[in-house]
């Protein structure tokens, strides 16, 4: 149980209901903040994925534009861990582009072939490249908006 979980079940002891209801409400809406940026974040990565895939050609090989997310991103200190689920006819060896220059070699894409001859896959991509693309962004919105208040 929570600090503020203990607090508020010693207002109800000491039959202080109203505050306790408050507090108990100031749970419910912290941890639905914590929840929501949690989400935020995960999309945030997807988002910033799907860049880096496309950034690699990935969707020129057959089958990668049919790619299902199993589940949300893995997002740890220095890595981000994503699952796919691509159909039977997909070229796998689009994977390894993701971890083919000297920058990215640390990457890496598994495979398994499922029962129904789908491959689930699972790429382990550096978060500091993923967050390069976000500051390469915002580094791109900072000089248009440089070149247009000049003129």
């Amino acid at each position: 149980m929570s600090n503020l979980s203990d607090f508020a079940m010693q207002l109800i002891l000491e039959d202080r209901l109203d505050e306790a209801q408050e507090c108990l409400m100031a749970e419910s809406i912290e941890t639905d903040l914590i929840q929501a940026v949690g989400e935020t974040s995960q999309l945030d990565y997807l988002l910033k994925l799907e860049k880096f895939f496309d950034d690699r050609d990935l969707y020129v090989y057959t089958g990668w534009e049919d790619a299902q997310v199993v589940a949300p991103p893995k997002i740890g200190k220095f890595w981000v861990t994503l699952d796919l689920r691509v159909p039977q006819n997909a070229e796998l060896k689009g994977a390894l582009r993701c971890c083919s220059t000297e920058e990215e070699e640390q990457n890496t894409a598994g495979f398994k072939t499922l029962e129904d001859g789908s491959h689930f896959v699972r790429f382990k991509i550096l978060r500091r490249l993923l967050d390069k693309i976000e500051m390469t962004s915002k580094d791109r919105a900072e000089d248009i908006a440089d070149n247009e208040s000049e003129v």
